[in-house]
């Protein structure tokens, strides 16, 4: 695990020197749904038992540039907002006059969100260079955790993590500096959220994104 955590930071910084001393071919825009998975692992010593959770509608947007390298291969860095997390279904509960001295009202659900700051740096493989071009993205992916839901047990969950993304998409020209694109997005984290001896948390995520390349 060390070493991937290693080889995971240090390509972004090289990727990102090279394209740094890369004319810039493009740039551009990316909103749509991200589809997030919170796993909560827990470990045969854990006095606890797993809490039946979902996953969560969340958002995702970012902004991009790329680097032609030649019509087929590119490289593209990203800036991304990722909303990510779970959510839970529980009963309610009130005070009530019976011998248990509570009431159930009914189910509630509650999604806990977790916000991260996401730079994916990514190989792009283009077939093609027509008007409508498929592509994949390939690449490593470092992100800082912004926000979690008010807990002392989420305020421990690791401020960086680091993972790889794999997308696939269409590029769309209609004649002019304007590009529309369609994507689908994987993302997994090779790190963890949280790690004990009594659970493990770990991320990983669809996206399902529209956007515009200048």
């Amino acid at each position: 695990m060390n070493r991937l955590v290693i080889t995971t930071s240090v390509l972004p910084l090289i990727l990102l020197s090279f394209a740094g001393a890369q004319p810039i071919d493009g740039y551009g825009v990316k909103v749509g749904g991200v589809h997030g998975e919170q796993s909560w692992e827990y470990s045969s010593q854990s006095p606890f038992q797993g809490i039946d959770a979902d996953p969560l509608w969340g958002v995702d947007a970012s902004l991009f540039i790329q680097h032609s390298i030649n019509t087929t291969f590119g490289i593209q860095a990203e800036l991304r907002y990722v909303q990510r997390g779970r959510s839970i279904t529980s009963m309610a509960t009130e005070e009530a006059d019976n011998p248990q001295g509570y009431a159930d009202i009914g189910l509630v659900e509650t999604h806990l969100r977790f916000h991260y700051l996401s730079v994916p740096l990514l190989f792009q493989f283009r077939l093609g260079s027509e008007k409508v071009v498929p592509y994949l993205d390939l690449g490593p992916r470092v992100e800082y955790l912004l926000s979690t839901p008010d807990s002392p047990v989420y305020g421990q969950f690791a401020k960086w993590e680091f993972g790889g993304t794999c997308a696939v998409g269409v590029e769309v020209s209609f004649g002019s500096p304007l590009h529309l694109l369609a994507e689908v997005s994987y993302d997994t984290n090779f790190t963890h959220s949280f790690t004990s001896q009594a659970v493990t948390v770990s991320n990983r995520s669809f996206s399902f994104l529209l956007g515009a390349c200048f």
